[in-house]
This record gives C-alpha cells, sequence and structure tokens, in this order.
C-alpha cells in the first residue's frame, strides 16, 4: 500500500510541473525592444526653462493670448474658447494660480497651487496620482510684457502664450503737460526689483521737480536727503512720444531704458506713474505715488495698493516712505 501512494505521489508532482509546448514557448517568449520615440516625443522630453527664470518675478495678472495643444476638448471646442485671465501670487516655494473665464456668460474661477522645485523656472502640479502630475515650465519670458509656458502631463503637452496685464497699462486720457509741472513728493513707490528689496526698509521720501520744455519733453529732477546729511541727486529728461502722458528716457546711472507712463493724475494732489524698466532684455516694473503735499489720504494709498497688485507687485513691495529731510535747490 505505501508503494502505491508513493508511486501516486510522483505522479502527481511530474503532472504538476508539466505543463503543454505553447506554454512553455510563450513562457520564454522574448520581450519585444520598445518602440523608438518619435521626433516630436524626443523634442517634449528636451524642453527646458531657459537659464536663470525668476518665478518670484511673475506674480501678477497676465492675460492668455493663444493655446498649443492637442487634447480632445480643445480640438473640439477651441473655437468657443472665451477671455481667460490668470493671476500668479508666489508666496515662498509656492505660486498659488487663480484662473478666471468665461462659460455660458458666466465666470469661472479655478484655483491651484504650483510648488517650485530644483530647476529655476520649472514647477511642479501634484495630482492625485502620480501620474496625474502636471510640469509646469516657464520656457520663455521678460516678466512685464510676455511669457511663454509649456504644461507637460503623461508625455503630452500644452503650450501658452500669456501677455502681461501691465502692457495695457496706458496714460490717463486728458494728460496735461503744463500741469504736471512743478514740486513733487515721492511718498509711495512699489517694484518686486531685487535691489530695492534689500534696500526699501532704508528709503525715505523725497522730491522731485519736473520742468515742461518747449519740445513737450519733461525734465525731471529728483532729489533725496541721505542719513548723513548729504543729498543725493539724480536727473533724467523723459522724451515726449506719440501719445500723451507716454515719455521714454534712457538713465546713465542706472543703465536701463524706461518707457514711463502718467496713468492717473489731480494735477494739484497727486500722480500716479507706471514705468517699465529694461536692461539686458529683462524687464522690471516700478510705480511711483506722487503727491504734491507729505501727506496723502487713506484713499489714495489704497488706490496705489491696488494698481500695484494689479500690476504684479507683491504687496510686501508695496512701500509709502516715511518723512524725511529736504535738499536745497542745487
Amino acid at each position: 500500500m505505501i508503494r502505491f501512494w508513493l508511486h501516486l505521489f510522483f505522479v502527481l508532482a511530474w503532472l504538476g510541473f508539466w505543463e503543454p509546448a505553447e506554454a512553455r514557448r510563450a513562457r520564454f517568449k522574448p520581450i519585444p525592444p520598445k518602440p523608438k520615440k518619435s521626433d516630436a516625443e524626443q523634442a517634449i522630453e528636451k524642453l527646458a526653462p531657459v537659464q536663470n527664470i525668476n518665478i518670484d518675478q511673475m506674480s501678477g495678472k497676465w492675460y492668455l493670448l493663444t493655446v498649443a495643444s492637442r487634447c480632445k476638448n480643445l480640438l473640439e471646442s477651441g473655437f468657443k474658447v472665451e477671455s481667460t485671465t490668470v493671476t500668479w501670487t508666489v508666496t515662498g516655494d509656492m505660486v498659488s494660480v487663480s484662473t478666471v473665464r468665461k462659460l455660458n456668460f458666466e465666470c469661472w474661477e479655478i484655483k491651484q497651487n504650483y510648488m517650485k522645485t530644483k530647476t529655476p523656472g520649472q514647477l511642479l502640479f501634484k495630482g492625485k496620482r502620480p501620474a496625474e502630475n502636471v510640469d509646469i515650465m516657464v520656457l520663455e519670458t521678460d516678466y512685464s510684457s510676455y511669457a511663454m509656458v509649456a504644461f507637460k502631463r503623461a508625455g503630452k503637452i500644452t503650450m501658452k502664450l500669456y501677455v502681461f496685464a501691465s502692457a495695457d497699462v496706458m496714460p490717463m486720457t486728458d494728460f496735461d503737460l503744463e500741469q504736471m509741472g512743478g514740486k513733487w513728493y515721492l511718498i509711495g513707490f512699489a517694484t518686486n526689483a531685487k535691489w530695492f528689496v534689500s534696500h526699501k526698509d532704508d528709503m525715505k521720501m523725497g522730491t522731485a521737480m519736473m520742468t515742461p520744455t518747449e519740445d513737450g519733453d519733461l525734465d525731471i529732477s529728483y532729489t533725496n536727503m541721505k542719513t548723513d546729511g548729504t543729498c543725493w541727486r539724480m536727473t533724467h529728461l523723459a522724451k515726449k512720444t506719440e501719445t500723451p502722458g507716454r515719455f521714454l528716457f534712457y538713465s546713465q546711472r542706472w543703465g536701463n531704458d524706461n518707457d514711463m507712463r502718467v496713468v492717473d493724475a489731480k494735477f494739484d494732489e497727486y500722480a500716479l506713474v507706471h514705468t517699465i524698466k529694461t536692461k539686458g532684455g529683462v524687464s522690471e516694473i516700478l510705480n511711483k505715488f506722487y503727491s504734491r503735499t507729505t501727506e496723502i489720504t487713506d484713499d489714495l494709498k489704497e488706490k496705489f495698493r491696488q494698481f500695484s497688485v494689479d500690476t504684479g507687485i507683491l504687496e510686501e513691495n508695496i512701500v509709502m516712505l516715511p518723512p524725511n529731510g529736504e535738499c536745497s535747490v542745487a
């Protein structure tokens, strides 16, 4: 009896290890090589932000100008896409993005948070699963007029071209050169420029003497009393353009081109001036608030704050300058 059971055990064991020839061939069938990536797929993998992109300078409101994508929704209804605005707010390592668009005659807002990465100019939007993560790359921008941004997910890409809201900032329609003349106190100062961020706590109120010329230009002389009692002085001749209230000048001291626009003024009380400063192909925004006196109302302070935020200036970089002594006339 024992021999019978041993014999049966070995037969069953042998049958357990046996498999048909077709199954053996399938099990040992070589794995086919991965298909070669197309030129387009290789190009997508090589996409990268330009060097030295500063995400902090992307803060502000942007208009979506055009989109390039093969996503099904855009292919089917792209002709129905309406105006879209995107507001970037940078806080530490996070970028809060608010997208507002019209759909069926209603405004919809989508809020997302992008995280900074170790690669300058590259952000990450985390999906519910790793496969849903989106890489966001700022491919090219001058921070003050346009930005080309790529969104990459699962080997597919969407390209978007934005224009900065500040590019639409125009001078006031009823600008009067003669009324702009005279003495002004520089009370409000707002910019994301690095030099300002590191020196803003030491800055104080200064004065500007604006003198219209016979040719329609504006001669501007700045003075500011330093802590040691000496005076800092600077002069620019802002050349008129075809648009009243818009002037251009080159700063020898700072080596930059300046596009200056008087966007709002009550000439016997205040003037709000918006300047785009460009050096080496990189632009920065500078907003200044001038007053005929050394004090302004809370309403005017809020006007300056809101305008600066709308043109991309971070809240912490909007400063109302403290009083200061005045320099004597040179």
